[in-house]
């Protein structure tokens, strides 16, 4: 459902770290978390776990996501785009700095979860 694409949207762009389970909370609920907001952050994980695997979000130790080396996150490719049209840019690279500008702004026009 909906709670578990902000989750898991959540987790990827937090996946470098340890993600703190109240942090999550209040991404997937805002000010309006359920009284028992510990045990919905479970519930919720576990059923993230059973679409994406065990292995990708254990559940004994710090909460943290795993993806594979080659996994592509569309942010992630964005941020390094406009870094590299900056750069681009900076040197006098034109075509470079076009072509970088091209990927970024074609990834940002995506949808962001529909749905």
């Amino acid at each position: 459902g909906a709670q578990g694409r902000i989750a898991f949207a959540w987790l990827v762009c937090n996946r470098h770290g340890v993600a703190p389970r109240d942090e999550l909370a209040t991404a997937v609920w805002a000010d309006e978390r359920p009284v028992a907001s510990g045990q919905a952050i479970r519930a919720l994980l576990s059923k993230l776990r059973s679409v994406i695997g065990r292995e990708s979000l254990p559940a004994d130790g710090p909460l943290r996501l795993m993806l594979d080396d080659d996994a592509t996150v569309d942010v992630e490719v964005a941020a390094r785009a406009i870094h590299d049209a900056e750069s681009g840019v900076a040197r006098r690279e034109w075509e470079r700095a076009w072509i970088a500008s091209q990927i970024a702004m074609n990834v940002t026009r995506r949808s962001f979860l529909t749905g």
